[in-house]
């Protein structure tokens, strides 16, 4: 680096527009100087090393875990472009993810990035909220087209500038999925449920006038109504599960499959199905989205049976290191292999509604409970007879 004295570069990052916004954008970053001191910290750091002050080496504070091969943080400048994993020296065991920009014309190092997440725990005890995080890994490819040996601070604050606006586009985006639910549970609603009603009592009252054609067309607008009303619940069933921040608590998991099958019990007497579940665990969950879970899976499983024969569904559980693991078969029609990703995803449905109902949201909602619940859910694709899906539930 050039001969810049340590006092200019404080007095220069204190006071340029340029280094404040990187900073508001970055809380979790810091500035070198020449010495390789840092001059310069985001508001966050603390958090991580309670300890740290300006002035100091670099050394004193982190120790460089990625790249392996580059000890040195005097050799940064020949490896900018890969990624940096950081070890913070503390009594808080951190590690920081993210890269080293040189800024050539303040011949500074800028490290921008973000904590590395161990557990769902981990924030709570550094004492970090969603907003200490910069979105460092949503523009990696423009990141790295900085080329970083030669960034200036104009292109650093444009980097900055481009997450600042695309943090405000998602915070909008979820804003207008929220209005969205309120719209779908108030003003859509309450139109369609008139609609079903006064086409019932339409049939009902005017029968004698309705010749066969006319019954059938009432038919088709109760029938479409209704669907709407379903597609309607399970959209907001859906947006709320995204959204809701669930409250973990420990769950008799037997108890709550009871609920579960009691509900399903119509279903279950029609097609006279044999349904085995084994001893769980009491589990620490959202039991809410829980049920909903299992309902989604029983449902299907009672849903998509062969004609032929009653459907077989059978639990099975086995209790991991880290995670609880669940097998969810059934002896039912199957799902071949090439639809195992697209399952998952919304309103993707592999049937004609005048064969099974539904509106394709239920595995979608399945995906959404896991993933809050820390786990990963998947279809297994190598079974002979009907669908087994696979699921995780990640110990608390």
């Amino acid at each position: 680096m050039g001969e810049v004295k340590k006092k200019h570069l404080i007095t220069a990052t204190n006071g340029d527009k340029q280094l404040n916004l990187i900073a508001q954008l970055f809380p979790f970053h810091f500035f070198l100087n020449e010495a390789y001191e840092i001059i310069q910290y985001g508001k966050a750091i603390p958090k991580l090393i309670p300890n740290i002050t300006l002035g100091q080496a670099f050394d004193q504070f982190f120790t460089i875990k990625q790249p392996f091969f580059l000890k040195n943080i005097k050799e940064v400048q020949k490896f900018t472009q890969n990624i940096f994993v950081l070890d913070c020296q503390s009594e808080k065991t951190a590690q920081l993810k993210g890269q080293m920009l040189f800024l050539e014309d303040n011949q500074l190092l800028l490290f921008v990035g973000s904590p590395i997440l161990k557990s769902p725990e981990m924030p709570k005890e550094l004492g970090i909220t969603l907003t200490d995080f910069a979105l460092y890994d949503s523009l990696p490819d423009y990141l790295f087209a900085l080329q970083a040996q030669n960034t200036s601070l104009k292109d650093a604050t444009i980097l900055a500038q481009k997450l600042k606006e695309q943090k405000q586009e998602l915070m909008r985006s979820n804003e207008e999925l929220k209005c969205f639910a309120y719209v779908a549970s108030h003003d859509l609603k309450t139109p369609i449920r008139s609609i079903v009603s006064f086409s019932q009592l339409l049939a009902t009252h005017c029968a004698k006038h309705l010749d066969a054609l006319g019954e059938e067309y009432l038919s088709f607008i109760i029938g479409s109504g209704r669907r709407m009303q379903v597609l309607i619940d399970d959209l907001l069933t859906y947006s709320s599960t995204h959204h809701k921040s669930g409250v973990h608590k420990e769950i008799i998991l037997n108890n709550l499959i009871d609920s579960v099958l009691a509900d399903l019990s119509i279903q279950i007497q029609a097609t006279k199905a044999n349904i085995t579940i084994p001893e769980l665990p009491n589990i620490k969950a959202d039991q809410q989205q829980l049920y909903q879970l299992f309902q989604n899976l029983f449902s299907n499983a009672l849903k998509f049976h062969q004609t032929t024969i009653p459907p077989t569904i059978q639990l099975y559980f086995e209790e991991r290191e880290h995670h609880y693991y669940f097998e969810l078969s059934d002896n039912g029609i199957g799902i071949a292999p090439e639809y195992a990703v697209r399952i998952f995803k919304v309103f993707q449905r592999l049937h004609h509604v005048e064969e099974y109902e539904g509106t394709g949201v239920g595995l979608s909602i399945c995906k959404k409970v896991v993933e809050k619940h820390g786990g990963e859910i998947w279809l297994k694709t190598d079974v002979k007879e009907g669908a087994t899906f696979c699921f995780t539930i990640k110990k608390l």
